[in-house]
C-alpha cells in the first residue's frame, strides 16, 4: 500500500468519527435543552428568626428558627418574545379601534336614516294639514272620520314641531 491510500483510508475514518460525534452532540442538545430551566431551579428556604424577621436563603433554616420551610421555586420560559407581544397588542388595539369606528359609523348612519324618515313623515303631515280642505282618517271599521278644528290645529302644530326637530 502506498502512503496516499493510507491517508485516504484514515481521512475517511476520521470523517465518519466527526460526523458521529456531531450527531451525538446534536441529540444531546435536543434532549438537554428543553430540560435546561429545571437545571437552574434552586432550593429556597423561608424562615423567621427569633426577632420576627423573615429570611429567604438557599441553606436550610437554623434549628432555633421559629418557623420555616422549603419553598418551591418555579422557573418558566416565556412562550413568545416580548417584542412580538407588543406588536400583537398594537394589532389588537388597531383592530378594536377599527371595529369601534365601524360600529360608530353604522350607528350614525342609522340615526341619520331615522331622522330623514321622521322628517319626510313630518313634511307629509304638514302638507296634509296645511292645505285647505277637510282632512279625515279611517276608523277601525274603515269609515271616514273627519278631524275637528281643535284636532286639526293640534296635528298642524305637531307637524311644525317635528319639522323643526328632524329637518335640518
Amino acid at each position: 500500500m502506498n502512503v496516499r491510500g493510507q491517508t485516504t483510508k484514515l481521512r475517511g475514518q476520521t470523517t465518519k468519527r466527526v460526523r458521529l460525534t456531531i450527531c451525538r452532540v446534536v441529540v444531546a442538545c435536543l434532549v438537554v435543552c428543553p430540560l435546561s430551566p429545571l437545571t437552574f431551579a434552586q432550593t429556597m428556604y423561608k424562615w423567621v428568626d427569633e426577632k420576627g424577621v423573615t429570611h429567604f436563603t438557599q441553606e436550610p433554616p437554623p434549628p432555633e428558627a421559629k418557623s420555616g420551610g422549603k419553598i418551591e421555586v418555579r422557573t418558566t420560559t416565556p412562550e413568545r418574545a416580548p417584542s412580538d407581544n407588543w406588536r400583537e397588542r398594537e394589532a389588537q388595539s388597531k383592530a378594536q379601534r377599527a371595529r369601534q369606528g365601524v360600529a360608530d359609523e353604522q350607528a350614525r348612519q342609522k340615526e341619520e336614516s331615522e331622522r330623514a324618515n321622521n322628517c319626510r313623515r313630518a313634511q307629509r303631515q304638514m302638507d296634509t294639514f296645511g292645505t285647505p280642505g277637510r282632512v279625515y282618517r279611517l276608523n277601525e271599521k274603515g269609515e271616514r272620520v273627519y278631524y275637528e278644528d281643535k284636532d286639526y290645529d293640534a296635528k298642524l302644530a305637531e307637524a311644525r314641531e317635528n319639522i323643526a326637530r328632524y329637518c335640518r
